[in-house]
């Protein structure tokens, strides 16, 4: 039999057994549905019993958006009533006082009676859309005006009680009703059906509160008291004040007369002995319903007389409610409460055998399928591992390893493909010593590990480098050789696959750098199976780098220290020009040396920044031209008089541009104090070096002072310090703008040129 064939039979064994056991629990459901449905009490009310003028009806349900109050549940009440709706406000108009409530709109009027407010205004005026209330109405010609109106304690369910004004029963259920304009519509009931056990203790219960309730009234009708407030929550009762004692008895009677009329025509002669026994209890209610009904109408006739009344109270009515009816009602109730309990221990032995069968019926399914699967496990492990173990010394390089073939199935045509498969590897692949030593050849360290990163391989280069064996690498982790941590949140294989440098250690514990490269091992459906890494040795390139570092160390030394002497001597030479200053008289020439040894400071303070910094070919323009501003402020006797601004982007220049750059500030500068206040006047000088897009730079000095278009423009615009400003423009490849309307405003353009690297050179 081929290795389908059994499979399809187990597949077709397994869906049958699963087969049997749905069907089986899908019986025992439907008979324990079956049976619930049986206990389950008959809450649909038949219109066509229920004569709906003369009763009021309190409906549950909610508002459905086509117009319509979709009930849910309907009960009766004795009497007519007035319309009275619960459920949540849809529109408001405060201008108007209306309200829109279940599709009706209800005019709120002046007098109406808040039942949790002070006043008419102050609850109106708390109402909002989306509201739950409670509103009692009349309704006039079609207008509905709201008489009382509750906000607080409203229950959450949708409701609407009232009479009945339209309906057609023609003999069959109305589907649809109308409370004084107000559509309704109803839940169709199935037929007519005997009632449960469930159904008589709902209306046992029922006719117990209707005689409590009588015997109230009676009480009531006498001047006396009794709690009912309970009661009257249970039953969903207008406020009890409303009813006189003698509405409460007719009520009450009529309600007494409902129910047992239910119980009458709900018993089938049909049924067996349990609702048999029920019409006989029935029957004895039916005999003293005319005894209820005479008591009642004596005690009516008795309410002009109140002291006569109480004394058939005390003498007449009470015994018999105590001592007669209620008994009866109580016994009947115990009954039907037993009955119930039957029903519903039937039920619970009926449910426990059929989980009893569907749990055998499941147990039998199982240990089938376990018998058959294990069957068919036997068939075909064997041979499956004759093939396990053939793969295993074949990838151990067996190349002469062969399978048995016992079948002529699917597992059979498995073992012969396996068989050629050998054959052709031994023919064609290359022997594993042959690898070896191509391995061997390769000058750097290569490691291959699997999956989970222990080495499967290395070659001769690896253990020279480590001073390892190579039993004592193969099989061991490759932490083992390269402590290195991946960074946090890395992926697993970070490490491994990445092309760096790093620190591998050896036997003995010490560490040789070396250059690392890993690549993923994948088959050829892409699956990665294993790592291959490659390493060269860099302890000579890392000893060769660190001499190169000590001689760049001391190339750094000597140009700070070449710095420093320039600056030295700069300052040598301005301390001269003062001691030959100080022996001249004449201002003109005074002034001259002091031109000179401004110009010498500001090429000074070029070097006492590159002595001081570790850059020797960049110059931070901020703070030199911060310095540079100092010392050219204090060589003037600057004051306040004149208000001098600073503006430097964050800009360095080379040593070129930085020295040009710091003359042409100190030659205006020095020009604006000379020329642009007279007479020690009052002014600004600004001084602004910006850097734009591309490079382009933009150095202004500007001065409120004279400017050009006096007498004096000559003097001050061929003076040396201009000459030089524009020989140094030019330096700098940019050209000199002036401007003399008001003040004088000096711009150079200008692109900034790339700092070449001293070091490097």
């Amino acid at each position: 039999m081929s290795l389908r064939l059994r499979l399809t039979l187990a597949f077709l064994a397994i869906v049958s057994l699963m087969l049997v056991v749905a069907v089986t629990s899908f019986f025992n459901s439907r008979l324990t549905q079956e049976r619930v449905a049986a206990l389950r009490s008959d809450m649909g009310l038949d219109l066509r019993r229920v004569d709906l003028e003369s009763v009021s009806l309190e409906i549950e349900g909610y508002w459905s958006p086509n117009g319509a109050f979709v009930a849910t549940k309907v009960g009766v009440a004795p009497g007519p009533r007035r319309p009275k709706l619960r459920g949540a406000i849809q529109e408001l108009d405060s201008g108007a006082r209306e309200i829109l409530l279940f599709g009706r709109t209800i005019v709120v009027e002046k007098d109406a009676e808040f039942v949790d407010a002070e006043d008419a205004a102050a609850g109106f005026g708390g109402l909002q859309a989306g509201q739950r209330i409670e509103v009692t109405c009349r309704v006039d010609e079609g207008n509905w005006t709201a008489d009382k109106i509750k906000t607080q304690g409203v229950k959450t369910k949708d409701k609407i009680k009232g009479t009945s004004t339209r309906s057609d029963l023609d003999g069959v259920a109305p589907e649809t009703i109308e409370i004084s304009g107000l559509v309704i519509s109803l839940p169709q009931s199935g037929e007519e059906a005997p009632q449960s056990a469930l159904r008589h203790l709902e209306l046992a219960t029922k006719i117990t509160q209707a005689v409590t309730e009588c015997r109230t009234g009676a009480y009531e009708l006498v001047g006396r008291r009794i709690a009912t407030a309970e009661l009257d929550e249970v039953l969903e009762r207008d406020d009890p004040s409303e009813h006189s004692g003698s509405e409460r008895m007719i009520a009450a009677r009529e309600s007494f007369d409902q129910y047992l009329n239910l119980l009458q025509t709900g018993i089938a002669p049909s049924l067996p002995s349990p609702s048999v026994v029920v019409a006989r209890w029935v029957a004895l209610l039916g005999k003293h319903r005319e005894t209820l009904n005479d008591h009642i109408d004596a005690l009516l006739s008795l309410s002009s007389e109140p002291a006569r009344a109480q004394q058939y109270l005390d003498d007449s009515f009470s015994p018999f409610l105590e001592e007669e009816l209620l008994p009866l009602v109580y016994a009947f109730q115990a009954k039907s409460e037993e009955q119930l309990g039957e029903q519903l221990q039937d039920l619970v032995t009926s449910t426990t055998k059929t989980t009893r069968l569907a749990t055998k019926t499941s147990a039998i399914a199982a240990l089938l399928a376990f018998g058959l699967g294990f069957l068919l496990w036997r068939s075909i492990h064997r041979p499956l591992k004759d093939l396990q173990e053939a793969a295993s010394h074949l990838g151990q390089g067996h190349l002469d390893t062969r399978v048995p073939v016992r079948s002529n199935d699917e597992v059979g045509v498995l073992a012969q493909a396996f068989n050629r498969m050998a054959s052709q590897l031994a023919t064609t692949t290359v022997s594993m010593g042959n690898l070896e030593n191509v391995f061997d050849s390769i000058g750097g360290a290569l490691i291959v590990c699997d999956a989970a990163k222990l080495i499967t391989s290395v070659n001769q280069a690896t253990l020279d480098l480590l001073g390892y064996e190579h039993s004592e690498l193969i099989g061991k982790h490759f932490s083992l050789i390269c402590k290195e941590k991946e960074p946090a949140g890395a992926p697993a294989d970070a490490g491994i696959l990445s092309t760096n440098e790093t620190v591998f250690q050896r036997k003995d514990g010490s560490a040789v750098p070396v250059s690392f490269t890993g690549s993923e091992l994948t088959e050829n459906g892409g699956l990665p199976v294993g790592f291959v890494c490659m390493a060269l040795d860099l302890t000579e390139r890392k000893q060769m780098e660190e001499r190169l570092r000590h001689s760049l160390s001391e190339k750094k030394l000597l140009l700070q220290e070449v710095h420093h002497r320039v600056k030295n001597n700069m300052q040598v030479i301005s301390s001269l020009l003062a001691m030959q200053a100080g022996q001249v008289e004449d201002r003109e020439t005074i002034a001259r040396f002091e031109d000179s040894q401004n110009r010498i400071r500001s090429m000074a303070l070029i070097h006492e920044q590159l002595y001081q910094s570790d850059d020797f070919s960049e110059i931070a323009m901020p703070s030199y031209l911060e310095m540079l501003m100092s010392h050219v402020l204090q060589s003037h006797k600057h004051d306040d008089s004149i208000l001098v601004q600073l503006h430097v982007d964050e800009l360095t220049f080379n040593v070129d541009q930085a020295l040009s750059c710091g003359l042409i500030i100190n030659e205006l500068v020095a020009n604006a104090f000379k020329h642009a206040f007279p007479d020690a006047s009052s002014g600004s000088i600004d001084i602004s070096l910006r850097g734009h897009e591309g490079g382009e730079c933009i150095l202004e000095v500007a001065d409120n002072g004279r400017g050009l278009n006096d007498p004096f423009d000559q003097e001050r615009s061929e003076t040396l310090g201009l000459n030089l400003v524009d020989t140094l423009a030019r330096q700098l490849g940019g050209e000199v703008a002036l401007e003399g309307d008001s003040g004088l405003q000096i711009s150079i353009r200008f692109r900034q040129q790339q700092t070449p690297n001293l070091l490097a050179s």
